[in-house]
């Protein structure tokens, strides 16, 4: 059990940072298109800086939790 919980509290840290993104990110889908606005002022900036941070930031979170669930697979196919 001494190794499992640092795989589940990695998880849990990966899952709250993108619940935290999501929530200042306030996502507004528009439905039925493949396309999304914040809700947030500061989000939704014509700044091609705040949109590629915006996007950047997404995609490390949901890639590093893609790894975090990697690994945890990986150590408990391997006992």
């Amino acid at each position: 059990m001494s190794d499992y919980k640092w795989y589940l509290l990695n998880q849990l840290s990966w899952s709250y940072a993108f619940d935290l993104y999501m929530g200042l990110w306030q996502p507004v889908p528009f439905w039925p298109f493949f396309m999304v606005n914040s809700g947030n002022s500061w989000f939704s900036t014509n700044s091609y800086f705040v949109q590629s941070m915006t996007l950047i930031t997404l995609v490390i979170i949901v890639v590093g939790f893609g790894v975090s669930i990697i690994i945890w697979l990986l150590h408990e196919f391997n006992k």
